[in-house]
């Protein structure tokens, strides 16, 4: 595991694109977290992957003998994406004819250089502060508010 950023401190001149990361990238991420830090220790067996930008869901796991749709939704500081509300239920629909139990897993990441953070900089090879506010249950109810206010999911320490 890397221990410390590539970059200097501060927010770098003339980044190449292939050093920025993309949104793909973010999604994986964000992927690799919910696994790793969520799922797993709790339980939790991985029966399919999707790190695909336009396929829900990112994740469907087991536990319990119930199945689990988790849309994963990676946002960068200061940031905060979600689902679109039309996609969302839809995507409620899907799950529940499925008969799996629909999740969004909104996960939030930070350079952990302040400038950089500041910047919304997600460059390759420097280290984030990864946040992770818990699952939501999604509905079928079109007025469902999954709004995350960014106080909410940005709370790290100053370290």
């Amino acid at each position: 595991m890397q221990n410390e950023s590539i970059w200097a401190d501060g927010c770098p001149e003339n980044v190449l694109e292939e050093d920025k990361l993309q949104q793909m990238d973010l999604l994986r991420m964000g992927i690799n977290f919910v696994i790793e830090k969520c799922l797993l220790p709790n339980g939790f067996k991985i029966e399919k992957v999707a790190d695909k930008l336009n396929e829900l869901p990112n994740i469907v796991a087991k536990r319990n003998n119930s199945i689990y749709g988790i849309a994963v939704v990676s946002s960068v500081f200061p940031t905060v994406l979600k689902l679109n509300d039309d996609i969302r239920v839809q995507y409620a629909k899907m799950c529940e004819e499925h008969k799996m139990i629909p999740l969004y897993a909104p996960v939030g990441f930070r350079s952990i250089d302040e400038a950089r953070a500041n910047a919304s900089m997600t460059l390759k090879g420097d280290l984030f502060k990864t946040s992770f506010v818990g699952f939501i249950k999604l509905t079928t109810d079109p007025n469902q508010d999954v709004t995350i206010v960014p106080e909410h999911i940005y709370q790290f320490g100053k370290n």
